[in-house]
């Protein structure tokens, strides 16, 4: 991970992974009590472990955008909605 961002829809959280080109966020996680701050502190520099919801829409094709339904740095999950 090498930075956790503000995403575009409200509430939302973005999850930036090294060399990748997708968009990886968190949906309202702002409103269930997740923080970029502390967020931030737990996954930038970490290998992690990412579970997306998979899904297509006309509106991103290429499916480059995808919501994570789970985090897991090491043995540790960090974020879920499962």
């Amino acid at each position: 991970v090498s930075a956790v961002t503000q995403g575009g829809g409200e509430g939302d959280i973005v999850v930036v992974l090294k060399d990748s080109d997708n968009i990886f966020y968190l949906n309202r996680a702002r409103d269930r009590g997740y923080s970029i701050e502390k967020l931030s502190e737990q996954l930038v520099g970490q290998t992690v472990e990412l579970r997306t919801i998979a899904h297509w829409t006309p509106l991103d094709p290429a499916s480059r955008t995808q919501h994570i339904a789970e985090i897991k740095a090491g043995e540790t999950v960090v974020y879920s909605e499962l």
